[in-house]
């Protein structure tokens, strides 16, 4: 897609903008065919040090963990992973506790993004919050009349939580005003959740991210690990 559409550009000169060079499958390797190396890199201090116009909020960067009680069947190991986020998906304790931590953060007034990987998670959390605030699912298998729906009315604010599949709002993605990233679903790419963290606070200021970190399933637990060392070398406050 990327090769198709960027051969199609009639330019001399083509000049490319990422917050996230790395990709997972090392596809970095054919932004760089078609755009050329790094040139310059954008330092995160450089960033924070610069003045802002639209009165950014002086702040550090916080990532609440949460540590959950999941556990999976006896014998299942890190083979098992569909069968480990089905069990995730539909955990009521998990669900419950994430489900709390977003109402807190809406009823204090704040725009709650929270992305997963599957479709039937967006939708119980969906289902424990819909009854108390204006709540979104923008999922992959929306029809194109859904779509234009659910994107007219997140243009227009008139939500409280937006709850989305990370493959849909990921790279790309541009929603201003939402103000809390909920992680329901663990990742441990990098990139992805660099990506991630990008969607919230994009007009500036300190970001406030949740993060669940399920220790008592060890695959579960080595992605949360992985996430930890991104969350460090952002310098994320990391709050237990």
């Amino acid at each position: 897609m990327f090769r198709d559409v960027v051969s199609k550009f009639p330019a001399h000169y083509r000049f490319g903008l990422t917050a996230t060079p790395s990709r997972k499958y090392n596809d970095e390797k054919l932004i760089g065919a078609y755009l050329g190396e790094i040139v310059h890199t954008i330092d995160k201090t450089e960033v924070q040090s610069t003045p802002q116009s639209h009165g950014q909020v002086e702040g550090t960067d916080a990532v609440v963990v949460r540590t959950t009680s999941l556990a999976t069947p006896f014998g299942t190991t890190s083979r098992d992973f569909q069968l480990i986020a089905k069990v995730l998906s539909s955990d009521a304790n998990r669900n419950t506790l994430v489900a709390a931590d977003i109402a807190r953060e809406a009823r204090e007034g704040r725009k709650c993004l929270v992305l997963t990987e599957r479709k039937e998670h967006a939708e119980m959390l969906r289902a424990y919050l819909r009854r108390d605030f204006e709540t979104i699912m923008f999922s992959g298998d929306l029809s194109s009349r859904q779509r234009v729906f659910a994107l007219q009315k997140i243009k227009s604010g008139r939500f409280r939580i937006l709850i989305a599949t990370g493959q849909i709002l990921g790279e790309g993605a541009d929603i201003a005003d939402l103000e809390v990233l909920f992680l329901a679903f663990p990742v441990s790419f990098h990139g992805k959740l660099a990506q991630y963290v990008g969607r919230i606070k994009r007009e500036g200021g300190p970001k406030k991210v949740y993060d669940y970190r399920d220790a008592n399933i060890p695959i579960l637990e080595k992605l949360w690990k992985k996430r930890a060392t991104y969350y460090r070398k952002s310098e994320f406050t990391i709050q237990t």
